[in-house]
């Protein structure tokens, strides 16, 4: 029986990858993962590539801040991938600070 559940944990664990970050620019950087369909597929791909990206950002003292993110369906059993664009920007960057889209103005904008 423990030779049954040993074999199972290492089938799921070795399920899910990440690749390395990659710079693509100025604080820019892709990274790609996967996962199996056991192992939640590409929503946990997903997840797999923001945990990465933010721990990557952490690292150097800034903080995450998506661009684009993909998923796809692998294969017909349900294995899934993903590919993140992010930024890595200081916390008091404009760029993270706007990034939530609730901003206010204080200019009125009229359409006559």
């Amino acid at each position: 029986m423990r030779m049954i559940v040993l074999g199972l944990v290492m089938l799921l664990s070795g399920c899910m990858m990440t690749s390395d970050v990659i710079s693509t620019g100025p604080n820019t950087y892709l990274l790609s993962s996967a996962a199996c369909p056991a192992c939640g597929g590409s929503t946990k791909a997903i997840t797999l590539a923001l945990q990465k990206a933010s721990a990557y950002c952490s690292e150097q003292g800034k903080v995450m801040l998506r661009k684009s993110v993909t998923k796809e369906n692998l294969n017909y059993a349900g294995a899934g991938g993903s590919s993140l664009e992010f930024r890595c920007l200081d916390p008091d960057h404009p760029e993270y600070i706007r990034a939530d889209g609730a901003r206010e103005s204080d200019v009125i904008i009229e359409h006559r």
